[in-house]
């Protein structure tokens, strides 16, 4: 099937499914379509002015569209919905840690921290 430029993004074919997924039907995927049929498809619309052929494809296609999303349906994990209830909700930040590894204090009151080679002997004397 032609897809044009492969560094422009195509617009048209997630377009055609707003209206297929508003009323909860499955969007269309031509992903499985063989590239003849399609092309031969097209050919009787341009050429013999007959839709037929296209109709057939876009049926199998569509047909085939739902197998597909009803699989990957069923494969889906249902949403957290304790986490969609309080996913919007602000929390309070924990503060930092005074004496993080490698940190030094910024305010006067702030406590030291030790220097690694005293952090290293605390861990020794405290075995």
């Amino acid at each position: 099937m032609p897809t044009g430029r492969p560094d422009y993004p195509h617009v048209s074919r997630p377009a055609a499914n707003i209206p297929l997924i508003r009323r909860n039907l499955c969007p269309l995927s031509f992903i499985d379509v063989p590239q003849r049929a399609y092309v031969d498809a097209m050919l009787g619309v341009y050429e013999l002015n007959d839709v037929a052929l296209l109709r057939d494809v876009f049926v199998w296609a569509y047909e085939r569209s739902c197998q597909q999303y009803v699989a990957v349906q069923q494969q889906l994990v249902p949403p957290d919905t304790f986490r969609l209830r309080y996913r919007t909700m602000s929390w309070p930040k924990p503060s930092p840690l005074p004496c993080a590894v490698g940190s030094t204090p910024t305010t006067p009151s702030a406590p030291t921290c030790p220097s690694r080679s005293q952090r290293m002997i605390r861990g020794v004397l405290l075995r």
